[in-house]
């Protein structure tokens, strides 16, 4: 592993920084308000490690909300509760925060906030990586004020968390870590790995609401890694706490190998909760309450309880069978199938028939007299079974079933 000294990893993060036209003209907006504020957190973190910042995070040495107030900043949301303010610019977004010190109430409760010094605001952050600062208001390399181990930690690439009651605290902390060790390559250090592994024995993920979950969720899913920041999730047990397994995680690889078509960040959400067995009532509330919108939200409950899925892929024996038993599921879900004991029929599914049209169009039916209307739909499916079924079938043959297939729905009627 290459080491680097303190000044070297300044230095590295100046460089970024210099290089970002975000972060010049934050400081060009700030004008002479700029020594009242210092960039903080991941950016510094991600500059530092020679990655382009996500996001630029403002602390601001007294009120932040009077600061953008009357610099005449765009508010896009205010929190006074919390003394932040994200701001919206013509060339992003920036959230800004007041130096202040949190207390909590119980485990996963949102903090009680008030102003506080610099040096108290920094040892209330997660980990000891995510507490450094870069002053705006200098392009030098000098005093930067850094939780202790700060900079020796992002150089050894340790994930430490800067109190034993972190986790306790704010347990959605356990998701930021999983996330940080997948984006940045880090690790949490023996105690750190400790009291995140106690914090998940312990359930105090239980007491953060859905919804604040389900943030955490999208987070880990949109983020530069997903696959990995996932994986790093299960392996820290956190897919309980949204009501998942993992039991499709280890596949994630092979379906973006084997799949490449689909869209690979809803196969990873079909892989967090994809499982063989039906998903109970408690759980399936609370994928529900995640809040992750209504199609993720149907993905994560097909791949919850798949067995409808499973059983009619077992019952069925001929390719229209097939198509017929994937009509109503979620590619995602049938690629995780293809990794189970129906493996083989639902890669013919995914690699053959989803793609397969009928030969015989509604315009072809109505000529052969079907009037229009829901009998044409008949034909046309009806022409798509025989097809798939008859592996030689001329065109005569196909419309000649199609037409049979609607005048006796026809006559049925």
């Amino acid at each position: 592993m290459e080491h680097m000294s303190i000044s070297e990893l300044k230095a590295k993060a100046l460089s970024r920084a210099s290089d970002d036209s975000r972060v010049g003209a934050l400081s060009a907006a700030l004008g002479d308000r700029a020594d009242q504020c210092l960039l903080v957190g991941g950016c510094v973190r991600d500059m530092a490690l020679g990655l382009p910042p996500v996001e630029l995070d403002v602390l601001v040495l007294g009120n932040a909300l009077d600061l953008v107030d009357s610099l005449g900043f765009d508010c896009l949301e205010r929190h006074e509760r919390f003394l932040t303010a994200t701001c919206d610019f013509d060339w992003g977004r920036v959230d800004f925060a007041s130096a202040r010190r949190e207390t909590y109430e119980h485990p996963g409760a949102l903090p009680e906030v008030e102003p506080a010094p610099l040096e108290e605001d920094l040892l209330r952050r997660d980990f000891t990586v995510n507490a450094l600062t870069m002053p705006l208001g200098s392009r030098e390399p000098g005093d930067w004020p850094a939780a202790e181990l700060g900079w020796a930690d992002l150089d050894a690439k340790l994930l430490r968390v800067l109190h034993d009651r972190s986790f306790v605290d704010d347990p959605t902390r356990l998701w930021r870590m999983a996330r940080y060790a997948a984006r940045c390559g880090l690790t949490p250090e023996p105690e750190t790995l400790g009291l995140a592994q106690a914090a998940v024995d312990g359930k105090f993920l239980e007491g953060v609401s859905p919804s604040r979950l389900g943030t955490e969720l999208l987070r880990t899913i949109d983020a530069s890694e997903p696959a990995a920041a996932i994986a790093s999730a299960a392996l820290h047990g956190l897919l309980s706490s949204v009501g998942g397994s993992g039991l499709g995680i280890p596949q994630l690889a092979d379906m973006a190998d084997r799949w490449a078509d689909l869209d690979q960040s809803r196969v990873r959400v079909a892989a967090i909760w994809w499982q063989a067995g039906p998903v109970s009532a408690a759980r399936a509330e609370l994928i529900a309450d995640l809040g992750l919108g209504a199609e993720l939200t149907d993905l994560a409950r097909q791949a919850s309880d798949p067995s409808g899925f499973l059983n009619g892929l077992e019952a069925a024996t001929r390719p229209s069978e097939i198509v017929q038993a994937c009509s109503d599921w979620a590619p995602e879900v049938a690629a995780l199938a293809s990794t189970a004991s129906v493996g083989d029929r639902a890669s013919l599914w995914l690699g053959e028939l989803r793609f397969v049209k009928s030969p015989v169009s509604g315009r072809e039916l109505m000529a052969a007299g079907i009037p229009e209307g829901p009998l044409v739909g008949v034909g046309v499916s009806a022409g798509l079974d025989y097809f798939l079924d008859n592996e030689h079938a001329s065109q005569a043959d196909v419309l000649e079933a199609a037409t049979s297939a609607a005048r006796d729905a026809g006559w049925q009627k």
